[in-house]
């Protein structure tokens, strides 16, 4: 059998869509792939961290709405409801780890 070979840039570029694109209830789905990546990455020694996705960036997905960091669509970290800058501790309080975007 022929050996065959995918780009890493690839996999993770479709990684990325999953976790960006698929519905708030996938946590699992979202999980694996963040596994698959990770396991990738740092086997190639290609792993440059990761982001976590606000809302500005969730507005382009259809299915999903949760987020990986609480910010405002301008991406500044003002709370909404009070005005007020977040303290870094309150950024990730009711988001979901798996909204992420593998940098590479």
């Amino acid at each position: 059998m022929a050996r065959k070979t995918v780009d890493i840039k690839t996999v993770i570029d479709y990684v990325n869509s999953i976790l960006l694109y698929s519905q708030d209830d996938m946590i699992e789905m979202r999980q694996g792939a963040i596994n698959l990546a990770e396991a990738l990455l740092h086997k190639t020694d290609n792993y440059k961290g990761y982001g976590y996705l606000s809302l500005r960036d969730m507005e382009e997905s259809v299915m999903g709405t949760t987020v990986g960091i609480r910010t405002a669509l301008d991406g500044t970290c003002i709370d909404p409801d009070t005005s007020e800058v977040m303290r870094p501790a309150d950024r990730f309080n009711n988001t979901d780890d798996t909204r992420r975007q593998y940098i590479g």
